[in-house]
């Protein structure tokens, strides 16, 4: 932490190079900013803030089964790295579904994949 201070210039200052930098952003998919692991709601908000923030990315990359956002989602759904390429193959063999209209939302996405990651041997196993 660069600003220790909670005074209002600290906390523009540190917004401003927060939003600069990208390091917010990047500390919160990977939970490097010292923010400390909590329950299954924060996880599950999490994923749904990371789903929201790369929506349209993702989209497109679990439609093909890859990709730099899709392999995170599959470690931000708490995927073993052996698990990754599962991931990929049910997201991309079950698009349809996951992102079944074009009002389909992040919340919707989330409760899809855990829905099927639930259901699938090999996936139940390795995620979550």
């Amino acid at each position: 932490m660069i600003f220790k201070d909670n005074t209002p210039a600290q906390q523009i200052l540190a917004a401003t190079t927060n939003g600069i930098s990208g390091n917010q952003t990047f500390g919160i998919t990977t939970g490097t900013l010292g923010c400390s692991k909590g329950g299954l709601l924060k996880a599950s908000k999490e994923r749904e803030v990371y789903i929201a923030a790369n929506f349209r990315s993702l989209s497109q990359e679990l439609a093909q089964g890859q990709g730099e956002y899709a392999t995170t989602l599959a470690s931000v759904m708490g995927c073993r790295k052996d698990a990754v390429p599962s991931f990929l193959n049910y997201a991309k063999a079950n698009y349809g579904s996951i992102f079944a209209t074009p009002q389909t939302t992040a919340t919707d996405v989330l409760q899809s994949l855990q829905s099927g990651i639930a259901k699938d041997p090999v996936l139940s196993q390795a995620c979550l």
